[in-house]
């Protein structure tokens, strides 16, 4: 069962907070975070997990102003529905067809999907 001590974190976290380059800072803040929610911990009381949780979030917060802000990432090409996926019914498009057949019933025919 880990310990309740937060002294180790707080210099990580500190060494972050005085870095030069924000890849840095981002590298201390990223051991401090894995130093306070270890996986697999078990944490004696509800107290002790919630100021992990508490000083965890904090430290999400400064990530969160190193990193760039980016724009929403386009969806990568080739996955998805093709342009004009969803043609109108009865539409005539250029696509696969298909012949099926059916013996017992006598049905046969050709169709364009």
């Amino acid at each position: 069962m880990p310990g309740d001590d937060l002294a180790e974190i707080v210099q990580v976290e500190r060494r972050g907070d005085a870095a030069d380059a924000s890849q840095a800072a981002l590298a201390y803040y990223r051991e401090a975070q894995l130093l306070l929610l270890p996986a697999g911990a078990v944490w004696p009381g509800r107290e002790a997990y919630d100021r992990r949780m508490e000083a965890f979030e904090r430290i999400q917060q400064k990530i969160y102003r190193l990193q760039p802000s980016t724009p929403e990432a386009a969806p990568p090409t080739g996955f998805g529905p093709a342009a004009g996926a969803f043609a109108a019914p009865g539409a005539r498009a250029a696509g696969l067809q298909v012949h099926t057949r059916v013996d017992r019933s006598g049905l046969s025919g050709f169709h364009r999907l």
